[in-house]
């Protein structure tokens, strides 16, 4: 006795034809440059935003996955945005004003002490590690050997 056969499911009514694909694509960023070979083969694609050629697949766009690329450079966007808006609050709190857009935390920063007025470059690595004075500020007065 053999087992009853399981009717398949058919793909005809789930597949997109050429212009909805190409749409879904469009949607999400893609400039498709090629024909549409299926829902779950890589396809040959370019992002309209950042210009990168890449294969992503159609069943990811349809999920709403974009280029990675350019999702790359937005969320290193977001971090350096946090880190200079913690190193802006950081530097305001220890008595400095910022005298150019923060960089890097390796890159020397330009400031200005509230106090005394004197300007010098910081590097906000070693903000937190080894404390941010101003060395005219914090400076001790000379002592008369007289």
């Amino acid at each position: 006795m053999t087992a009853p056969e399981t009717p398949r499911k058919s793909w005809s009514r789930t597949r997109l034809t050429d212009d909805q694909a190409t749409a879904v694509m469009r949607a999400v960023g893609y400039e498709p440059l090629e024909p549409y070979p299926n829902g779950r083969a890589p396809w040959r694609c370019r992002c309209t935003e950042c210009g990168e050629i890449s294969m992503p697949r159609l069943i990811n766009a349809r999920m709403g996955r974009g280029c990675n690329a350019c999702s790359h450079q937005r969320v290193l966007a977001a971090r350096r945005a946090t880190a200079a808006a913690a190193a802006g609050a950081f530097i305001q709190a220890a008595g400095f004003e910022p005298l150019e857009p923060y960089a890097s935390a390796t890159t020397p920063w330009l400031c200005r002490c509230t106090r005394c007025g004197q300007t010098r470059n910081i590097w906000a690595q070693h903000m937190r590690t080894r404390g941010l004075t101003c060395r005219a500020c914090t400076a001790e007065p000379a002592v008369d050997a007289a």
